[in-house]
């Protein structure tokens, strides 16, 4: 299925390493993504649909007010974890809670490879708790 040319023009198209301005969303949300280890040890599914429920909830809260309507180009999902006591592995981030809730919200049709072609997780020291979520336009 094509969806046209990209709603985008003006963006450049992303290579290798992209700029933060580059980016075509950026949501930061005041709380870090927890470890499937977290997410599943010892945890039960209602709890796992909470919180489930409470990431699409924080995605709402801290929604851009620039952010698009719709994205309909293939893109680069890349995902920052920010912690303060330790460092999480980037493959244990919790990020397709995040992925959900884009399209859950409307931003992307569905998460399939036709509409995200790449993830990128990574995982950071700070001073306070957060996950930061950019899309970038791929090729």
């Amino acid at each position: 299925m094509n969806a046209g040319p990209s709603p985008f023009p003006e963006r450049r198209r992303i290579r290798g390493r992209a700029e933060p301005s580059d980016a075509l969303f950026d949501l930061t949300i005041p709380r870090a993504l927890p470890s499937w280890n977290t997410f599943y040890a010892g945890v039960n599914r209602w709890r796992r649909m909470e919180f489930v429920n409470a990431w699409y909830l924080f995605t709402g809260l801290y929604w851009p007010d620039h952010a698009p309507s719709e994205l309909h180009c293939p893109v680069v999902l890349d995902i920052e974890v920010g912690k303060p006591h330790h460092l999480l592995d980037c493959s244990n981030v919790c990020a397709k809670v995040v992925e959900d809730s884009l399209v859950k919200r409307g931003l992307l049709p569905d998460d399939s490879p036709e509409y995200v072609r790449e993830v990128r997780l990574r995982s950071v020291k700070s001073e306070k708790p957060y996950t930061r979520v950019r899309l970038y336009e791929c090729e």
